[in-house]
């Protein structure tokens, strides 16, 4: 109680009504049942916002995207299958039901199992068509919940919140490096959901996006507390007592507040979700759990706090394995890498991979003349549907906003992107890189055909026509579809010589593809 006068009176509500030694001792209801109730809820409560709001039935979207990003684990023509439409629907609409049932009945154990084995078809599934991050924390704690008991697997809720959110900063310091706490890398993103309107994914308000954007100091402090929440904050938890874990889930729930302000209102609610983690893991009771434990370290030291740490030394021993790289966007392994690049990197990424003439496409069937071909192009959720041959943008398909898997990211030369003016950027690298892990990994499928893409160009559009995404797809006169909008303001984009890099290099070499004459 000592801690309490230290507290920010804002905060002191939570200890009015927590109890100790946790928060879900104030419901007097077991930990499994307020996670299971929670999520359930949170995820029909998403759904219902989503159809109310003019968007639809939220999980019919997933089902439009031609291409899916299978875990390697997992072999092809089983992914495809398993993301056949009664499956992957029988999986969405069954789990808020499953998830009910297991929260009025958490000490069944067969029964949380088949909900862990739902939620995982269900996330898996999800992330494959979406790259979606939503629901990584909900899977692990499913599983901590029908496997744990219940005093282990508060703790390992902690530990998995302390696990993604951490990820997360160390992401944004790994790719943007000191850079990213600089204005430009939040004004590139704000600026790039700014075009959008409300249900394709922009902002809730623009003009408050518009009044941040324009100021450097509001821009910065963003940044710094982002980074100081992910890379301080929440680590500390693992030590914090109750009200101060509290303090931090309410400063986590602040974030997708901002998120869906001014950011992105869809990607602050599709969080949602992330609830039912934040309230059990932030709340979790980190006692002794007996009478019988000592004074002093082994006290503090009880069963759920060691869960947690645990979760922290393998996550913290899966990046030290890797020499210090990211993760491995590999379900259901993720890097967790959300914005995290520094403005310039922004720039240079947006100018030669998404807003300019020039794209980078992927093909699965490199005897196909890229020439004349569709290009399509993956949206927030979804994308636009063509049969073979196409080629596929490779912008949020294998790298991206929120898509970033290490061996491309090593294959980006920010510093050559930055130097080189609109359609002059020399992509041999690149191409060069992401055929070898599109070649070596598979891990692209093209849903029409079943077979995996295996090789990259990098091209220039024939002719320029952007869609809002509630606009139909069209087509430019060259049969180029593209969907994504400019930047406000952003200046038409320089024509290129027309020369494509692509073509898949020799095992023993990252030289340059061959170049194709003509424009796509």
């Amino acid at each position: 109680r000592s801690a309490e006068g230290l507290l920010p009176w804002c905060f002191r509500v939570f200890l009015f009504f927590t109890p100790r030694p946790s928060c879900t001792a104030m419901f007097g209801l077991p930990a499994a049942q307020l996670f299971y109730g929670i999520q359930s809820v949170s995820l029909i409560v998403l759904w219902m916002i989503i159809f109310l709001t003019g968007g639809g039935d939220l999980y019919q979207h997933a089902l439009q995207t031609p291409v899916i990003s299978r875990p390697s684990w997992l072999h092809l023509s089983l992914a495809v299958r398993l993301r056949a439409r009664p499956i992957y629907l029988s999986a969405c609409y069954s789990l808020p039901v499953l998830l009910a049932a297991a929260a009025a009945q958490p000490d069944c154990r067969p029964l949380c199992v088949v909900v862990a084995l739902v939620a995982s078809l269900y996330g898996m599934l999800e992330s494959a068509g979406t790259t979606s991050h939503r629901d990584y924390a909900m899977v692990y704690n499913t599983w901590a919940f029908a496997l744990l008991p219940s005093v282990w697997a508060e703790g390992v809720a902690l530990g998995v919140c302390i696990h993604f959110v951490t990820s997360s900063g160390f992401a944004k310091l790994h790719i943007g490096g000191r850079a990213w706490v600089r204005p430009a890398s939040l004004r590139c993103v704000l600026r790039e959901y700014r075009v959008l309107d409300l249900q394709a994914g922009g902002p809730w308000s623009p003009i408050l996006c518009d009044f941040v954007s324009s100021r450097d100091w509001c821009l910065f402090v963003m940044n710094l507390l982002t980074l100081l929440l992910e890379c301080v904050l929440v680590p500390l938890a693992l030590v914090m007592p109750l009200p101060y874990r509290l303090a931090v889930a309410a400063c986590m729930l602040l974030l997708h507040v901002g998120i869906f302000v001014f950011q992105s209102a869809i990607i602050g609610i599709f969080f949602l979700p992330n609830v039912a983690s934040y309230f059990v893991g932030f709340g979790a009771d980190l006692s002794s759990g007996g009478g019988d434990a000592v004074d002093g370290l082994l006290q503090f030291f009880g069963p759920a706090r060691l869960a947690a740490v645990s979760v922290c030394l393998a996550s913290a021993a899966g990046v030290a394995l890797r020499g210090f790289r990211l993760l491995a966007e590999n379900w259901p392994l993720t890097p967790f890498a959300l914005f995290g690049y520094s403005g310039p990197q922004w720039e240079a990424l947006l100018l030669h991979l998404a807003n300019g003439r020039t794209r980078l496409v992927l093909t699965s069937d490199l005897d196909w003349d890229p020439v004349g071909l569709v290009v399509l192009s993956r949206q927030m959720r979804g994308g636009t549907v063509s049969m073979p041959p196409v080629l596929y943008d490779a912008w949020n398909l294998c790298i991206g906003d929120t898509t970033v898997h290490s061996e491309i990211l090593e294959a980006v030369d920010f510093e050559a992107m930055a130097r080189s003016p609109a359609g002059a950027f020399e992509a041999s690298g690149l191409v060069a890189g992401v055929s070898r892990w599109l070649r070596e990994r598979r891990r692209l499928v093209e849903l029409a055909t079943g077979r995996p893409l295996v090789g990259a160009y990098f091209v220039e559009l024939a002719k320029e026509r952007f869609f809002s995404l509630p606009d139909p797809p069209g087509r430019c006169d060259a049969r180029v579809v593209w969907e994504w909008p400019p930047l406000v303001g952003a200046s038409p984009p320089i024509r290129s010589r027309g020369l494509l890099w692509g073509g898949s290099p020799s095992e023993t070499s990252v030289a340059r593809g061959r170049k194709h004459l003509g424009r796509i």
